[in-house]
């Protein structure tokens, strides 16, 4: 008797540590995003990316989230930010800094910018594809002197 009772609990407890186990494979195998992101290149009036622009990420209240600098490819990017409305400002010596507001982030997706410098006026171009794909849907564009 005490064999039978002994693989009854070993058999159960097989199928329960089976039944935990599964919804962490489901979840593997198929990710709920609750993040989102903001990337871009920056580039002067002539295309040449600009490495070493300060990119700052505002918050709602228009303070410093976080802040980066651009590479040698004048890329920045912000992972990992939790859905809500951003700002972002980049500055570089000799240029007008631009300045975008509302940039909306959401779930899953990648909000892309493409920031020109000028001496004049600097420009972002904003576009809102998903962060699996590089398709770029709804665009707008903001002319910038920072007010």
């Amino acid at each position: 008797m005490s064999r039978t009772k002994t693989h009854k609990t070993v058999t159960s407890l097989v199928i329960g540590i089976a039944c935990l186990a599964l919804p962490c494979v489901a979840l593997a195998a198929g990710p709920i995003k609750l993040s989102g992101a903001i990337s871009g290149v920056v580039s002067d009036s002539m295309g040449i990316p600009q490495m070493g622009a300060m990119v700052l990420l505002l918050n709602r209240q228009d303070r410093v989230f976080e802040k980066v600098q651009t590479d040698d490819r004048g890329q920045f990017r912000f992972l990992g930010l939790f859905p809500d409305l951003y700002s972002v400002k980049v500055t570089l010596a000799t240029f007008v800094p631009a300045l975008k507001k509302n940039i909306l982030v959401q779930p899953g997706m990648r909000s892309v910018l493409n920031v020109n410098l000028n001496t004049l006026f600097s420009t972002i171009q904003l576009a809102y594809p998903s962060v699996d794909t590089r398709s770029e849907e709804h665009t707008s564009e903001l002319q910038s002197p920072c007010n």
